[in-house]
């Protein structure tokens, strides 16, 4: 099994911050990066959530704010926990980009008050992609992003079929990543390896410096 996974630890399941500044900039490089790099596809339903009024959100300021999105979206699907929630068709996509990004001219809140998340699956156009689908990683390559609260985080599950021992493979990887959205960190790589005593894969976490070790 040749097979490398960039995957952040639960430790940082927010997700990466965006090599921009703003968060429509954030989302277009993120657009850029799919067309030029992958065959995606947006995965339904979009999720879009609303803090309830607390000690980080002005009352004032979110019960406006699910007002406007009642009059958009309609009737919230289920209100659970501190968030009203919505499941949206991914033909609402530029409605659903549009309430979030509207974040930047709100009154500023300490937490949200709006969280858009999206995710999609794909392929690599120009990576070399898994011979085998992996259990682990079962979906495939994966980028999440969470729009909101005046920021973008970007939540990458990253495939590649390759050794870790290939150079070939290292010198493409070094400079593919100065394509990624984000700026990646040497030590979310892993390599999987069967399992010994059962079926699947384990993660096996990769050396410091090993994509730029000769």
């Amino acid at each position: 099994m040749n097979v490398i996974a960039y995957h952040p630890p639960k430790s940082v399941s927010h997700g990466h911050g965006p090599r921009a500044r703003s968060n429509r900039r954030a989302w277009e490089a993120i657009q850029v990066f799919l067309r030029e790099h992958a065959v995606a596809e947006l995965r339904a339903p979009l999720k879009l959530s609303l803090w309830w009024p607390s000690q980080w959100t002005d009352s004032e300021v979110v019960d406006l704010v699910r007002e406007e999105a009642s009059t958009i979206f309609g009737s919230a699907s289920d209100v659970s926990g501190e968030f009203f929630n919505w499941e949206l068709p991914v033909s609402r996509l530029g409605e659903a980009l549009e309430f979030a990004f509207t974040d930047e001219i709100r009154p500023k809140q300490a937490i949200g008050p709006v969280d858009l998340y999206l995710s999609f699956t794909f392929i690599w156009r120009d990576m070399p992609n898994p011979a085998v689908k992996t259990e682990h990683f079962g979906r495939g390559n994966q980028l999440g992003v969470s729009i909101g609260g005046r920021r973008v985080f970007i939540q990458p599950s990253f495939l590649f079929g390759a050794s870790d021992m290939d150079s070939e493979f290292k010198r493409k990887l070094n400079l593919f990543e100065k394509e990624m959205p984000f700026k990646p960190k040497d030590s979310y790589y892993y390599r999987l390896e069967p399992k010994k005593t059962s079926k699947g894969e384990k993660m096996v976490k990769l050396k410091a410096g090993w994509l730029h070790a000769a």
